[in-house]
């Protein structure tokens, strides 16, 4: 993915940048969901919601089963 164009506004977080697959330019907003943290994703419309959590569960393991093929 290209990040040269990440930002985050101050205001209301967001970072922007272009997916490498189909160079379409995605944004992802942080902020809460019913009261919960959440990432929002953006291509012209809502993509999806993940909890902080739930993302938080995705970087810590997501590439164990890399690290353990190094």
């Amino acid at each position: 993915m290209d990040n040269r164009g990440a930002s985050m506004a101050t205001n209301r977080p967001t970072l922007n940048f272009t997916n490498d697959a189909d160079q379409v330019e995605v944004s992802m907003a942080f902020g809460c969901h019913k009261g919960e943290p959440t990432v929002a994703m953006f291509h012209e419309k809502l993509l999806i919601l993940i909890p902080k959590d739930v993302l938080q569960i995705a970087l810590e393991q997501g590439w164990d089963e890399e690290k353990q093929n190094d």
